[in-house]
C-alpha cells in the first residue's frame, strides 16, 4: 500500500489525487472502480494511473509520507497542502504543530478505538466461515477467499469512517496557519 502522499512524474508534470479529483465524474467513476477499498487505495499509485488514464508504471513513482519539511515536497503538492486540498482525503504526517497535533491524535485515537470494534468483529466472522468449513485442500483457498471477502464487507466501511472522521477533522486544525509547523506557514 501506498502512503500518502504519492505523486507519479509524468512528461514534465506531477500527477497526484486530491478532493477536487474526487468530485469530478471520473473521480466518483475511480470511487466505483476501489469499491469497498476506495479510502485505502485513493492515495496510490494504481488510483493515480486509473484517474489519469496511465498505464502502470507509467512515469516515475514517488511518495512521501512525512511532511515536516515543505522542500521534501514538489511545489505543486505544497501548494494542494497549503490550499487545503487533501481535506476528507488523507491526513500529512508532522503538518501540524505539537499543540494541534496533540488534539488530532485525540480525535484519531477515539475514531480507531471504534474501528477496532468492528475490525474484531470482522474477525470472527472470518473465523466462523474458516473453521466451519469441512474441505480438502483444493477447497481450501476459495474458502478463504470467501471469509476474506466477508471480513472485507464488515472492515472497509468502518475503516471509511474512520478516514473521514481524521481527515475532516484534521483539515479543520490545519486551515488556521498558526497550527501548522513553522516552515508551513
Amino acid at each position: 500500500m501506498c502512503g500518502f502522499v504519492s505523486w507519479i512524474e509524468y512528461k514534465n508534470d506531477i500527477l497526484f489525487l486530491t478532493q477536487r479529483e474526487m468530485e469530478t465524474k471520473r473521480g466518483r467513476e475511480l470511487k466505483k472502480y476501489l469499491d469497498v477499498q476506495f479510502e485505502r487505495d485513493k492515495i496510490g499509485h494504481g488510483a493515480i494511473e486509473w484517474y489519469f488514464n496511465l498505464r502502470p508504471n507509467s512515469g516515475t513513482h514517488k511518495e512521501c509520507v512525512d511532511f515536516s519539511d515543505p522542500n521534501k515536497l514538489p511545489q505543486k503538492i505544497v501548494e494542494a497542502v497549503k490550499d487545503g486540498s487533501f481535506y476528507n482525503f488523507a491526513v500529512p504526517k508532522n503538518l501540524l504543530a505539537e499543540r494541534a497535533a496533540s488534539s488530532i491524535h485525540k480525535i484519531e485515537r477515539s475514531a480507531y478505538a471504534k474501528f477496532e470494534k468492528t475490525e474484531f468483529r470482522a474477525l470472527v466472522e472470518y473465523g466462523k466461515i474458516v473453521k466451519s468449513a469441512d474441505i480438502s485442500a483444493e477447497e481450501y483457498d476459495a474458502i478463504l477467499s470467501r471469509a476474506q471477502s466477508e471480513r472485507n464487507k464488515i472492515e472497509d466501511p468502518a475503516y471509511a469512517v474512520y478516514a473521514i472522521t481524521v481527515a475532516l477533522a484534521f483539515w479543520k486544525i490545519a486551515k488556521d496557519p498558526k497550527n501548522l509547523r513553522r516552515v508551513w506557514r
